[in-house]
């Protein structure tokens, strides 16, 4: 079932529910005027987002407010990940300056903050398709952190 709308006719939290309610897998895409912004979903549930030029926080300042990492620590693995390229998340944890179960946390309350953030687009259009996700949108290849949220969670 894929499907395609305007959410100035159909807003962001039915969509969601449709896609949860129907244990969908697939990608949905939001196109702003400005914007374009991915969510990945398995059997109804967030588990992979990609906000292109979204200014949402970025994970190292999400971690860093919510006390899981010092600043230090972000600093020099920020510093490395700039040298050596790769995924910040994957980063943290490789070079200990946070443990898994802090970055899939930090990942969560970044999603939740840019769907969040999704809830104030009125002039956007919206195409759910079936399947994997199109390559190139997320960054499975580089160790990206999955999460699975309900995004039911997000719309109460």
């Amino acid at each position: 079932m894929s499907f395609s709308g305007d959410l100035a006719s159909i807003d962001l939290a039915s969509v969601l529910q449709t896609i949860s309610f129907n244990q969908k897998t697939g990608t949905l895409k939001i196109s702003g005027p400005e914007e374009t912004f991915f969510l990945h979903f398995e059997r109804g549930e967030i588990t992979h987002f990609s906000a292109g030029k979204h200014a949402g926080n970025f994970l190292g300042q999400i971690l860093l407010r919510m006390g899981r990492i010092r600043k230090e620590d972000l600093d020099t693995v920020l510093a490395f990940q700039k040298q050596k390229g790769g995924v910040i998340g994957k980063l943290l944890v490789e070079l200990e300056a946070a443990s898994h179960e802090d970055v899939e946390a930090g990942v969560r309350e970044q999603v939740q903050d840019a769907v969040y953030d999704l809830f104030s687009w009125k002039e956007a259009q919206f195409e759910f398709t079936d399947g994997p996700p199109p390559d190139g949108i997320f960054r499975r290849d580089l160790g990206a952190i999955p999460v699975r949220i309900n995004p039911s969670s997000l719309v109460l």
